[in-house]
This record gives structure tokens, sequence and C-alpha cells, in this order.
């Protein structure tokens, strides 16, 4: 395994596990360090939960979208009733955000593709000027290399495949960069659980979800009819009014397997108001 971590409970006996993994790259420091902070809540809060007493948790971080998949992958079958991801997000995946500096010229197909879906959108349009240089480099885990390709277009972000006969035969990509399909499904329990709690990974964005779902609805599909997967809309906010670096705040969609939980898909949740089995926050009836 690519990274320490650090387990609690029983060393091989129990088949539950549940899985807290934050993102040690960012664009600085200080945000690794609330990743770290907010993981650490959520390590608390599964320890001191009765019902869990007999179960594994497995607390580290991955720099890489590669070292994500094989943390997961490494897990006996069946074994992850619970997946929290802490990290930067978009509506592909888990951005493992790196500056570039100096920031580098967008090339002319990406910036005017940025161009026109940023101001088509109208939210939050951008000017010739701004759409000039990419300043941010994507990493992390995405649901496919078209879902890639599109927000690094609409963000006006750089990644990079390794060559020309790898990207067309391979697909292969630089800096760990891995996608859903790399994931054993069957590492998830039936009734698992998974908390994205970076921004956007819920979100819809303007042509986009024509062709494509968010992350975390790919997500659910990729792990079982039975999972419940959350994530946030718009940016994720550390700052819980409980005074902590915590995540579970905030609109949130939750999809099972394939079914959104909520009115509409223009709707959202309040995560602070919901409980869910095997999860950091369970049903308070259960022991």
């Amino acid at each position: 395994m690519p990274v320490t971590i650090e387990q609690e409970g029983c060393s091989g006996c129990p088949k539950k596990t549940h899985l807290i993994l934050y993102a040690g790259r960012a664009l600085s420091q200080s945000h690794v360090h609330t990743f770290r902070n907010a993981s650490l809540q959520l390590l608390k809060d599964y320890k001191n939960h009765g019902g869990y007493a007999d179960h594994t948790i497995i607390h580290g971080s991955f720099n890489n979208g590669e070292e994500f998949v094989e943390i997961i992958n490494s897990m006996p079958n069946g074994s992850i009733v619970s997946l929290d991801a802490l990290s930067h997000g978009n509506q592909a995946g888990l951005h493992i955000a790196e500056g570039l500096s100096p920031p580098e010229q967008s090339p002319l197909f990406r910036r005017n593709a940025h161009l026109r879906i940023r101001n088509a959108e109208g939210k939050n349009p951008v000017t010739e000027e701004q759409a000039l240089y990419m300043e941010e480099y994507m990493g992390g885990i995405y649901s496919d290399w078209d879902r890639i390709d599109y927000v690094s277009w609409y963000y006006n972000q750089k990644y990079e495949r390794d060559s020309f006969i790898d990207r067309v035969f391979n697909g292969l990509f630089l800096d760990g960069i891995a996608f859903l399909n790399e994931i054993k499904s069957r590492k998830f329990a039936d009734d698992s659980f998974v908390e994205l709690h970076g921004c956007n990974t819920a979100e819809y964005l303007p042509y986009f979800n024509d062709l494509y779902d968010n992350f975390a609805e790919d997500l659910a599909e990729r792990i079982g009819s039975g999972s419940t997967v959350v994530g946030h809309i718009v940016n994720a906010n550390p700052n819980h009014p409980n005074g902590q670096e915590d995540y579970r705040h905030g609109k949130v969609r939750v999809y099972h397997g394939n079914m959104l939980l909520s009115a509409s898909e223009s709707d959202a949740l309040e995560r602070s108001d919901l409980t869910f089995e095997n999860s950091s926050t369970p049903p308070l009836n259960k022991e």
C-alpha cells in the first residue's frame, strides 16, 4: 500500500471496515491540514459509536487517484461498509489540485471552449483576458476521460496524458490520475455508505449533464444498487456551525444506487439533518 494508514480495532478479525481518506496534496498545505482535521473529527465520531465497536476503522491520506484506488482495492471483498473522502472536488471527480507556477497559456481550443461554456451559463462568466492562462493542474480520480476533458474546459485547468500512443491505445495518464472503472466494486458491502466531503461532486453543469452524470451519481452506480453516496453541490464549507472543521453541513444530493433521494434534480437536502446506516452520522436509535 503506498500510504501509511492508522488502523483501529482488531487487526485482521473484524470484517466490516470504515475507510476515512483525505487528500495529502492540494493547492496549499493549509488545505491539507483542513482535510486532515475534518477527517480526525470523522474518526472520533466513528470510534465513539457503540455499534461500530467491533469494526475496523482505517484512517489515512492519498496523494493521487492511483493511491486512492489501490487502498480501496486492497480491502477484502465485501468489507467496506463506509468510505469518507476528503479532498477538493468537481462535477467529474475528486480533484487533487496543484498550482502551476508560473501559470501556462491555455491552448486555443480549451480557452475557447472555456469561454463558451462559462459565458453561456451566466453565473460565473469570464473574460478573454481571464481565460488566457491556466493556473491549476488536475489530478485525482475521475469518472472517465470524457468527463475530465469537459471539466478541464469548464475550469480552464491542465491535465496531461503520457504519450500519443498511450493516449490513443492505453488511456494512461500522468501523475497518478485514475478512473472509476479501476475500482473493484466487490470490495464494498451491499449496504455501503460513501460521503464525498469536497466541492461540487454532485453538482450539474451546463451541457455536461445533457451527456453525463455527476461524479457522485457515477460512483453510486459503480458500487451497487444498495449503496448510498452523498455529494455536495456548489462549494463545500469546512466551517461547520458547531465550530469544528467539518463538511457535514450544507446542501447535498444523495444517491441510492441510481436513484436520487430528493424531490427533483433541482432540489438538494441539508446534510446536517441527515443520518445514514454505516455512516459517521448513524441513526440515533441504533446502538
